[in-house]
């Protein structure tokens, strides 16, 4: 007898590893339709994801995306929620529920690499708050995308089904070709997957599906980005489904942020093309429960219609169930009576009155990502800013070279033949009057050089840096500077700067060698200016300081050029060392080091961001700092500074101005006493 029940388990494991052998030993099996149905079997699923807190603003912009479409069952086209409890209004996420969409979770205070109390205690949240039962709460997307094995053991421990945080490029391991993408598979043979958001191996198990980001691609092939893809949404997305249905039909996913999808452009965009889709033969909106449903118990595209059935839900314990959200009510105050939250049972099984709640919860909030409700409640072009921040700390995250990689790999250069060189090109960018971020992009990809392969002969170096800053304004070409930025790209201007210590053919070569080692998401990854200019927007919105006040910007701009020089720097987040340096910058001006408008905005508390700034400090006082200051000094005085130009007229010009004193490395003795006013060192 027990002969016979570990044959049926030992076959039910085989037929469930047959039935979705996507593995790391079976990558081939990856693009292909469980159930071994054929292409023009398969019904072509789409889901549509919405990541972050269920707010007014949020509610009300997927309204206008969405509200109103149906598809060819006349059911509402359904998506799925990844929720974060700071900013969200339950009577909102409970009218989502009972419209037919899927409830999942994205951490308490959206936290990167988040602990088990921020993923847990995000369903036993939504669950105490709206009533809706945790066992329809099993998706998990990590915030920023930041994920790893710690995590997921989480995830699979409190019985979730499935994650969805690895993004998928094309071509990849597990999807070959623009029309052979994969489909959704499980971890519990290992991750087939390559992660350059967070960490994985190969040999991980976990009992959890992973449904993966799949990235949008422009017409020539080349990956824009799976979340929120830059362009005409209405074309992006039509050429995706094209090739699926011209190919094995693997799911489609639209993942979003509300806030990037706000223009009134992108909405008419979006809509258009869920309609155009909507009504397409075999074509299905489904929530991602929905689609793992059909991949566990496949059915032809003929049949599926009755499996995506829009029965209103019965299962939401509550008093009154909000089937509608109107206004933008706070948290506690729902859709009038009818939607009034009294109080909510949670972990210990007692009752809490809703006022104790809105206080536990408020501390909880404040713990990473605190006063949502402020941001909340300013306008759109406000909240644009915020979401657009969000989607760059999610870019930014696959970026980073290994600085340990990095040292490993060269013998021939040091530390101090990169400071060197990077200085050089500094100064070249400087004298080619280039927008300041293109040697930021410039200096990415030499690292990514550096990490990947030993520079052999010294005497080559700096034909790489030659080659970089080519490929990177070659990269930063904008539509109206083609012909300007055509002229400077010719190879001779490269090789007469280097004083024809290389030739233009070599010139050529080397930056067809860059051009060909750069990953597409490096050409794309956000730098440490894009984040100062989102955290000074910030600063000006909130007053925290003035339009006069440009010399902060100034001076915080200078020391995100030092950072380049210093390969330690390179490691850290781009976002992180444009806080840094801001904080520095506001601290020597005798302003607020990073008030809470900031801490709210960004995401850092004080404490992340310290040792960067003692690095930034020790910097602004070594030799380099010296040689930079001039250049920087000259090119401000000429106001040519162009992301702010309309403020220079207003700036009372101090950079450099800030005495020796505020900006001491730790440990360093105090500067001789100076009868000069520090606003004199501008002009000698």
């Amino acid at each position: 007898m027990r002969l016979l029940q570990s044959l049926a388990i030992l076959l039910l494991i085989a037929c469930h590893a047959a039935a979705y052998p996507c593995t790391p030993d079976d990558l081939a099996s990856c693009p292909k339709a469980p159930g071994g149905l054929r292409p023009d079997q398969v019904p072509q699923f789409i889901t549509i994801t919405w990541d972050d807190g269920i707010s007014p603003f949020s509610y009300g912009l997927v309204e206008k995306i969405m509200g109103g479409l149906k598809q060819r069952n006349d059911c509402p086209i359904p998506s799925t929620y990844y929720i974060c409890v700071t900013d969200t209004i339950p009577a909102a996420v409970q009218a989502l529920y009972m419209a037919g969409n899927e409830i999942a979770t994205h951490t308490m205070t959206h936290v990167g690499n988040p602990s088990r109390e921020e993923i847990v205690g995000a369903r036993t949240w939504l669950a105490n708050a709206t009533g809706i039962p945790e066992s329809k709460i099993v998706g998990f997307r990590a915030p920023f995308l930041l994920h790893d094995e710690q995590g997921r053991n989480v995830l699979a421990e409190a019985g979730f089904l499935y994650d969805s945080s690895i993004p998928d490029n094309v071509p990849s391991k597990i999807s070959p070709s623009l029309d052979q993408r994969s489909w959704p598979y499980r971890m519990d043979q290992g991750i087939p997957q390559d992660c350059d958001t967070g960490s994985c191996s190969p040999g991980e198990r976990h009992n959890l599906w992973e449904v993966p980001l799949w990235s949008v691609a422009d017409e020539n092939g080349q990956p824009i980005a799976s979340m929120d893809p830059p362009g005409n949404a209405y074309d992006n997305y039509k050429r995706e489904l094209e090739r699926r249905l011209s190919g094995n039909r693997a799911p489609l996913g639209l993942f979003f942020h509300a806030g990037l999808q706000s223009e009134a452009s992108r909405v008419d965009e979006l809509r258009r093309f869920i309609e155009y889709a909507a009504n397409q033969p075999d074509v299905w909106f489904v929530t991602t429960q929905q689609l793992l449903a059909w991949m566990e118990n496949p059915v032809p595209a003929s049949r599926v219609a009755q499996q995506l059935k829009c029965e209103k839900p019965t299962d939401v314990k509550a008093d009154n169930v909000c089937e509608t959200y109107v206004g933008d009510c706070k948290f506690g105050t729902f859709d009038g009576t009818k939607c009034k939250l009294r109080g909510c049972r949670h972990l210990t099984g007692e009752f809490e009155p809703a006022r104790t709640k809105r206080a536990r919860l408020s501390r909880a909030c404040q713990y990473r990502w605190p006063a949502w409700a402020a941001i909340a409640a300013e306008p759109e072009a406000q909240w644009r800013r915020q979401y657009e921040l969000l989607s760059l700390r999610e870019a930014e995250a696959g970026c980073l070279p290994s600085v340990a990689a990095v040292r490993r790999a060269q013998q021939s250069v040091t530390e101090r033949h990169r400071a060197i060189l990077t200085e050089w090109l500094c100064e070249v960018s400087f004298d080619w009057d280039l927008d300041s971020t293109i040697v930021f992009k410039a200096v990415a990809y030499l690292d990514h050089f550096l990490e990947q392969q030993p520079v052999e002969a010294l005497s080559r170096f700096q034909l790489l840096g030659l080659a970089c800053l080519r490929a990177a304004m070659g990269d930063a070409r904008k539509p109206s500077q083609l012909e300007e930025m055509e002229k400077k790209l010719d190879a001779k201007n490269f090789a007469y700067i280097s004083d024809d210590t290389y030739t233009a053919s070599e010139v050529e070569a080397e930056t067809q060698v860059i051009a060909a080692l750069v990953p597409q998401h490096l050409k794309r990854c956000p730098n440490a200016k894009m984040f100062l200019r989102s955290f000074w927007y910030r600063a000006t919105l909130r007053q925290v300081v003035h339009a006069d006040e440009m010399h902060i910007y100034t001076l915080a701009s200078f020391l995100l050029q030092l950072a380049l020089l210093d390969l330690e720097c390179s490691g850290h987040a781009p976002s992180l060392m444009a806080a840094a340096a801001l904080s520095v910058s506001l601290e020597a001006f005798d302003k607020e080091s990073w008030p809470a408008a900031l801490q709210q905005f960004g995401s850092y508390l004080p404490s992340d961001l310290a040792a960067a700034k003692a690095r930034l400090v020790e910097l602004q006082a070594t030799q380099a700092a010296e040689q930079l200051r001039p250049i920087w000094r000259g090119m401000h005085e000429q106001h040519s500074y162009p992301e702010y130009d309309a403020e220079w007229s207003r700036v009372v010009l101090i950079f450099s101005c800030v005495s020796r004193s505020h900006l001491l490395p730790s440990g360093a003795s105090s500067p001789p006493p100076q009868d000069t006013p520090a606003a004199a060192m501008l002009i000698d």
